[in-house]
C-alpha cells in the first residue's frame, strides 16, 4: 500500500469538512430558515444552515437524544456544526502527527482512527450526557416518591403536592417537574404534561411514575398508597442495579490484575531463583 494513501484520504476529509463548513456559512438562508432565526434569535440565522447535515430521520432522533440529554437550547444544526468542527480538528491533527513523527507503513493506517473519532465524537458526548442525566433522575425519584405520598397523605392536592415536593430535589428531576407544572398552569391536561414529561426524559423510572399518576387521576384510586409502592418498587430495582453492576466488577478486574499485578509477582518469584541460578552458574564456570 502506497504511504501516500492515507494522507490523500485524510485530505480528503479534510477538503470535505471545510468545504461543507463554508458551505453552510456562506449560502443565504432560506425565506423558512430566517423566520426560525427570528424565533430563536439571530445567533441561529447562521447555525440553522447545519441542517442540511442530517436527513429528516436523522434529525427526529437526534432531537430526540438532544431532550433525553436536556440540551433543549441545542438543535441538530449545533450537533452537525460541532460534529464538524471536531471531523476538521481531528483531521488537521493526523496530518501534524504524519509530519512531525513522519509515521510510515501499516501505522499509517491508525491516523485515520482521528477523523473517525471527530465525527462520532459530539454523539458520543451527548450519549454520555444521556446516560448521567438519566441516572441522576433514577436515584432523586425515591425521595421525591415519599415526599409527594406524604404530603397527599395529609389532604394536599396533587399540584399543590407536587409543587411543594420539588424542594427535596436538586438535580435534572426539579427542572423537569417544574417545566410540567408550568405547562399545567398555561391550560394543559394535567394528563397530557405528564405524558410529555415520560416522553421528554425517557426513563423507566419516571415513566411508571407518570403511568400511575394518569390512572390514580381516571380511576380515583389511593394515590397516596400507590406512590408509596412506586418508592419502594424505585429503591429495589436501584438496588437490583448496583448488585448487577457489583456481579460485573470481579470480570472488569481480571485485565488490570493480569496487566499489573501477575507480573509483580512473576518479578517477586522469579527474580531470586534468577540470581540463585546465576550464582550456581558462576561457581560451575569457576
Amino acid at each position: 500500500m502506497s504511504i501516500h494513501l492515507p494522507i490523500i484520504i485524510c485530505s480528503i476529509f479534510l477538503a470535505a469538512s471545510v468545504g461543507f463548513f463554508f458551505y453552510g456559512i456562506t449560502k443565504p438562508p432560506t425565506e423558512f430558515e430566517r423566520r426560525i432565526a427570528q424565533v430563536k434569535g439571530a445567533s441561529g440565522d447562521r447555525i440553522l444552515l447545519f441542517r442540511r447535515f442530517y436527513n429528516e430521520t436523522q434529525q427526529r432522533t437526534i432531537n430526540k437524544k438532544l431532550q433525553e440529554a436536556g440540551w433543549y437550547e441545542a438543535s441538530p444544526a449545533h450537533i452537525a456544526f460541532w460534529t464538524i468542527l471536531w471531523l476538521i480538528g481531528t483531521c488537521v491533527f493526523a496530518c501534524f502527527l504524519f509530519i512531525a513523527f513522519d509515521i510510515k507503513g501499516p501505522k499509517l493506517l491508525l491516523l485515520l482512527i482521528f477523523p473517525i473519532i471527530g465525527y462520532y465524537a459530539p454523539h458520543f458526548m451527548m450519549n454520555d450526557a444521556i446516560k448521567n442525566r438519566k441516572k441522576a433522575i433514577e436515584l432523586e425519584i425515591p425521595d421525591f416518591l415519599d415526599m409527594l405520598a406524604s404530603t397527599i397523605a395529609a389532604g394536599t392536592a396533587l399540584n399543590a403536592a407536587l409543587s411543594s415536593s420539588i424542594s427535596v430535589i436538586k438535580g435534572p428531576l426539579k427542572g423537569e417537574l417544574q417545566a410540567t407544572l408550568a405547562d399545567m398552569r398555561v391550560g394543559r391536561s394535567r394528563s397530557e404534561a405528564l405524558t410529555a414529561l415520560a416522553e421528554r426524559v425517557n426513563q423507566e423510572d419516571l415513566k411508571m411514575l407518570t403511568s400511575a399518576l394518569i390512572q390514580a387521576e381516571r380511576t380515583g384510586g389511593n394515590l397516596s398508597q400507590i406512590l408509596d409502592e412506586l418508592a419502594l418498587e424505585a429503591r429495589d430495582r436501584r438496588m437490583l442495579r448496583a448488585e448487577e453492576v457489583a456481579n460485573t466488577l470481579p470480570l472488569h478486574m481480571m485485565m488490570p490484575m493480569a496487566l499489573l499485578l501477575l507480573p509483580t509477582m512473576f518479578v517477586m518469584i522469579f527474580t531470586p531463583l534468577a540470581a540463585h541460578i546465576a550464582v550456581i552458574f558462576q561457581h560451575i564456570q569457576k
